[in-house]
């Protein structure tokens, strides 16, 4: 029998996006996301289908706006010694929002977005993407929810 008890620790206190790669052949940031109100961002990168060698740049960057148009910075850089060759395999990277805030300088301004610069060997390369936050700055039931296609 399930619990009758709606405890949500986990989703209350970190959000989950999933994201499919698509073409990722040319390097940049598909998509950025406000941490501001989040104290941690962590990044999963798993080969999901390869003809290639899979990822070949894997970093987050941060910025000051919302749409990655201003003066970005790189906060981590994956050195990706050993290539996510094998459909499978998993590159990881996080960042505190201190690191975040600590590398905004006069020419990037408030760094408050984040997101992962990727690039692929080849555009028939393909990875599944974890954007996790955590450390809210108010835990909130919803943070993570349900996604069905209609």
């Amino acid at each position: 029998m399930a619990s009758a008890q709606q405890l949500k620790k986990f989703v209350a206190n970190q959000k989950l996006i999933m994201r499919d790669s698509g073409d990722i052949v040319a390097e940049g940031v598909p998509e950025w996301f406000d941490l501001s109100t989040f104290g941690r961002f962590f990044v999963s990168v798993m080969a999901s289908a390869l003809t290639g060698v899979g990822v070949t740049i894997f970093e987050i960057e941060a910025s000051s706006s919302s749409d990655g148009s201003g003066t970005n910075a790189t906060i981590k850089v994956h050195a990706l010694a050993s290539a996510p060759d094998a459909v499978g395999d998993m590159v990881i990277l996080e960042v505190s929002a201190e690191e975040v805030r600590g590398e905004s300088t006069t020419d990037t301004g408030a760094l408050r977005y984040v997101g992962a610069n990727l690039k692929t060997a080849n555009s028939s390369d393909r990875a599944t993407i974890a954007y996790v936050f955590s450390d809210p700055t108010f835990a909130t039931d919803g943070l993570t929810a349900d996604i069905i296609a209609a």
